[in-house]
């Protein structure tokens, strides 16, 4: 009985699919292969090594430990494992290794061994089941058994940045990498991307073809950028317009070049009235103030210096600190009781992500920035 749940799952879906007739077709699918690099494959890496494989036996037996208890009434300790199986699974689609692998089996093995005669897996006692959160802890229990099939049947790569489409090949995110897929003709297409985003807004794209092909090569443009200029082999593409997919459909053959930049501006967003409060962007990334940075305390009142048209210069700088990625510096107008006023103040900020990451100190740090209440607005 221990398998019943599992075996009955694939055999409902079975008849699901079977009766239910897609309307339209899926024209993606997961590229063969995907290398990551720069800083996103290096927290990709830090995650791979000190929480996925960090899960040993004993940590592992611990997550399946409420299942072999069935006395729980309101809480949700059954979503534990699954959250952890799941995002294993699609590590070791990025990097199947062994270790992993024995990592994924004993963790399925422990958790089926819980199953109830009746075809149960969870923590809940008989009279609260279905109430709760005792469905939310079945379905990550469904979907962790669902990945390890897929596993088993099929070592698809991490379905990343670039995907097949029924013309071509579609680019939805920007990462340092080399992506491979089959186009529909059969031939091979290798996109290496080569970038620092979202450090800097430039992305070289370069095609890897066999043999020369006429397909197209969609990208996707950021709404938040309100400039983009597109080049493929150095010509200019027309009419890229903000927040849609640009398809460049051409006869692309080996070592053709796709260069692609971004408006990456600083940007003041404000929310409420009074008072007001300020945020800066640049990019798609949001800025914020740590104590770790140059500037005033985070208590002061500081207001933001933009141009004519409400941008700020937002400057580049290097960081001695290795727990912050990204670090810029800002002008603004601090609070000033005098006639005079102050003069502007250079002001650093770090990327969100590495606001306050840090495991020797407790920084504070702030995003939305209290303006003065003016009575004249």
């Amino acid at each position: 009985m221990r398998y019943s749940l599992f075996i009955s799952l694939f055999f409902i879906s079975s008849i699901i699919c079977a009766q239910v007739k897609p309307v339209v077709k899926d024209s993606y699918s997961p590229a063969s292969s995907v290398t990551i690099r720069e800083q996103v494959g290096k927290k990709f890496q830090a995650s791979y090594t000190n929480r996925i494989l960090a899960q040993d036996i004993h940590n592992i037996h611990k997550l399946i430990d409420p299942f072999t208890r069935h006395d729980e009434h309101s809480c949700w300790q059954g979503e534990f494992w699954g959250k952890w199986f799941t995002s294993a699974a699609l590590a070791y689609r990025y990097n199947p290794t062994p270790e992993l692998k024995m990592k994924l089996t004993d963790a399925v093995k422990g958790l089926i061994a819980t199953q109830t005669r009746e075809g149960y897996i969870g923590n809940y006692a008989p009279e609260s089941r279905l109430k709760a959160w005792d469905i939310w802890g079945r379905k990550y229990v469904m979907l962790g058994l669902i990945s390890y099939y897929d596993i088993t049947k099929d070592k698809a790569s991490l379905n990343a940045a670039v995907m097949e489409s029924k013309n071509g090949a579609s680019v939805n995110f920007y990462i340092d990498g080399t992506y491979e897929l089959k186009i529909p003709g059969g031939n091979q297409l290798i996109i290496e991307q080569h970038t620092s985003y979202p450090v800097s807004g430039d992305i070289d794209i370069s095609v890897k073809l066999k043999k020369t092909e006429h397909l197209s090569l969609v990208v996707r443009i950021p709404g938040w950028s309100e400039k983009s200029t597109v080049r493929v082999n150095g010509e200019p593409i027309q009419e890229v317009v903000s927040g849609e997919y640009l398809n460049i459909s051409r006869e692309w053959k080996n070592n053709d070049k796709l260069s692609i930049s971004f408006d990456m501006r600083g940007k003041v967003h404000s929310i409420g009235e009074k008072p007001v409060y300020k945020a800066i962007t640049r990019g798609p990334v949001v800025l914020t103030r740590d104590d770790r940075l140059k500037g005033p305390g985070l208590e002061a009142i500081l207001a933001p210096i933009t141009d004519k048209n409400g941008y700020i210069e937002v400057a580049p700088k290097s960081s001695a600190d290795a727990n912050i990625w990204m670090t810029f510096s800002a002008k603004f107008l601090p609070e000033a009781y005098t006639e005079t006023g102050a003069a502007p103040i250079e002001v650093e900020l770090c990327d969100y992500t590495s606001a306050g990451n840090t495991m020797t100190d407790y920084p504070f740090f702030k995003v939305w920035l209290p303006q003065l209440f003016d009575p004249r607005d």
